[in-house]
């Protein structure tokens, strides 16, 4: 991808910090952690990171899949213990919840087949600034999604991980950390970029010198105490797409 050229929908990108001239990393899949990796870049070219390239794919729905987890959490089923992956064999088949789950997981499957679909009808679209995308994990096939756990070395940070199949959490809006790029326009390959939470307020995707890969989040009430409006990104928060394979 050529500096300048359009940064499209299915492309493999990396995250680059240029402030701590680093690539975000995620690991193998086996612990869902994601990291900041700048020595290893040093010795081995980007193309041979695979654990550092991420796809870019369109906001994906999740109803189903909120409706069939809030069944299964529910107070009146909770001494049963139900998991995605227990219900069948702890339900007999005839009963009302068995029959509710049985639904709520097919229209699951009906959303992933929709998301999939929706996915290769825009591979290729121009990524415009104030889109909403999500950031598949290239090697796990997992994507970023911020957790409602705080990082554990950053008191004003959120812990940012790889999840399977991802989540509300997985929806990050593109905006322009330069003036001279608005809503609208379309994102160049070499822009700087940040990554905000359309799920949780005032969260920004950034590198923390303690702990790399956390999202950045203040509450109404801390913003309130320290006499803030609402935060503006600092050079922390700026992500540069770089080519990759």
């Amino acid at each position: 991808m050529a500096e300048g050229s359009d940064v499209r929908f299915g492309e493999v990108v990396c995250l680059w910090a240029p402030d701590d001239a680093g690539y975000v990393v995620g690991d193998d899949g086996i612990t869902e952690r994601m990291f900041l990796d700048a020595e290893e870049y040093q010795s081995c070219p980007v193309h041979m990171l695979q654990s550092c390239c991420f796809i870019i794919v369109q906001k994906f729905q999740y109803s189903a899949a909120k409706a069939f987890a809030k069944r299964l959490r529910s107070e009146e089923f909770s001494a049963l213990k139900l998991t995605a992956h227990n219900w069948r064999s702890v339900l007999d088949h005839t009963e009302y919840l068995y029959k509710e789950l049985a639904s709520d997981e097919r229209k699951m499957a009906d959303e992933r087949e929709t998301n999939e679909m929706e996915l290769r009808r825009k591979s290729g679209y121009s990524v415009v600034y104030g889109s909403v995308v999500q950031l598949k994990h290239r090697q796990s096939g997992r994507f970023v999604t911020q957790s409602k756990n705080r990082a554990e070395h950053d008191p004003l940070g959120m812990d940012v991980t790889l999840v399977q199949d991802g989540g509300e959490g997985s929806w990050w809006r593109v905006m322009p950390a330069e003036k001279v790029r608005t809503e609208g326009e379309k994102v160049q390959q070499g822009d700087k970029i940040y990554f905000a939470s359309v799920k949780f307020k005032n969260s920004f995707l950034y590198v923390s010198s303690r702990s790399p890969v956390v999202v950045n989040h203040r509450s109404e009430e801390e913003l309130a105490e320290a006499g803030l409006g609402a935060p503006e990104p600092d050079k922390h928060m700026y992500m540069r797409l770089h080519d990759s394979v």
